[in-house]
């Protein structure tokens, strides 16, 4: 959960004048009608203050983000065409895909998802499926197709 820094300062302000987490807990529940931050967060918050006399975020090292450019040139690609693959826009925008992906997720908020047609299932269909299996597996040991079966990407074929 986010606090802000009104919220941080507050716990601070109230763990300094009581010195128990309980009491800051309590009065935060009161004032905020919200769940409280855990005890350890009020502590870390009360020393971080204590050092830095800041409850300001610290500066994050590491690599920084794709630049605002980027992230607009991945975003009109998929305004242009919706259905495109992350791989196709990749090739496209000379970057990688997991690059193409992560802005998506996280700088889009976008969710891809591929549309499916799916059939109800009605009772008569258990015994169509049922009489299907049956005869497959009758002409496999009748005829020896076992040896013409097909095994590609999870998919199967039988060539008769």
């Amino acid at each position: 959960m986010a606090f802000t820094v009104n919220k941080k300062a507050f716990c601070v302000l109230e763990f300094a004048k009581t010195e128990s987490t309980v009491t800051v807990q309590r009065r935060f529940r009161i004032t905020y009608h919200t769940e409280p931050p855990t005890d350890n967060t009020i502590r870390e918050w009360y020393m971080i203050f204590q050092q830095s006399g800041c409850l300001c975020a610290a500066k994050r090292t590491g690599r920084p983000g794709p630049s605002a450019e980027t992230v607009e040139r991945v975003r009109e690609a998929f305004v242009r065409s919706p259905q495109k693959s992350t791989t196709r826009a990749s090739w496209e925008l000379q970057m990688s895909q997991s690059s193409v992906w992560r802005i998506l997720r996280k700088r889009l908020h976008v969710k891809g998802f591929q549309l499916q047609l799916l059939q109800a299932l009605n009772p008569q269909d258990h015994n169509l499926h049922l009489r299907f299996y049956l005869d497959v597996q009758q002409r496999l040991l009748e005829d020896g197709s076992a040896e013409k079966l097909v095994f590609s990407g999870g998919d199967i074929s039988c060539v008769w």
